[in-house]
């Protein structure tokens, strides 16, 4: 049977570039996104507050939080660029291999360990943007009273709780996804199919 042929491709290469090419697009798709929701956050916010009562446990809450989130700013930016950078190369990297294009095994095994770093940067700002955050709530609620503060207090610091958790759980699994497919492109068969590559 002839090395090109597409029964020689490995199976497990195969889904892995494929994956790694839609986590591309997506993650494309997430910069415009994510750079477009850090330029209109603010504005978006500051219309919200002026349009509630300065008592208001929400418009207390909003202020608190958009204080803590000002320093972030240019970190958030820098991530964004990182994950530009990232998407790129699965991107590239997954279009090439897929066209059997000699760099393109290289370019994305080079993109899964970016990813690792990335996802697990990524995390570590999070974790740390929403703790910050969790002085100036407390400080919030602190000047609220009633049925309605004392709800959206639990509900806010629940939702921090499942915000950190489920974003550690994702970040640790999209890392070892990035690290099995490294480990999958490193193989010998996976090798052997590159080879074949011209």
């Amino acid at each position: 049977m002839p090395p090109n042929s597409n029964s020689s491709v490995p199976t497990g290469t195969q889904v892995f570039t494929v994956i790694s090419l839609v986590l591309g697009i997506m993650g494309l798709l997430g910069v415009f996104a994510g750079l477009a929701g850090l330029l209109f956050n603010n504005l978006m916010t500051g219309q919200i507050i002026e349009n509630l009562p300065a008592d208001d446990p929400s418009r207390i809450l909003q202020e608190k939080m958009l204080a803590a989130q000002e320093g972030f700013l240019i970190p958030q930016i820098i991530l964004q660029l990182m994950n530009l950078f990232v998407a790129g190369g699965l991107t590239l990297g997954a279009i090439m291999t897929l066209n059997r294009k000699p760099t393109g095994p290289g370019l994305l095994m080079k993109a899964f360990l970016a990813a690792i770093v990335f996802v697990l940067i990524r995390l570590a700002l999070t974790t740390f943007m929403q703790i910050r955050m969790k002085p100036a709530l407390s400080e919030a609620f602190a000047q609220s009273t009633g049925p309605e503060a004392e709800m959206i207090k639990n509900v806010t610091e629940a939702s921090f709780i499942v915000g950190i958790v489920i974003g550690a759980v994702v970040a640790i699994a999209m890392a070892a996804y990035y690290f099995m497919a490294y480990r999958n492109f490193m193989s010998e068969p996976a090798q052997r199919y590159f080879a074949t590559f011209k």
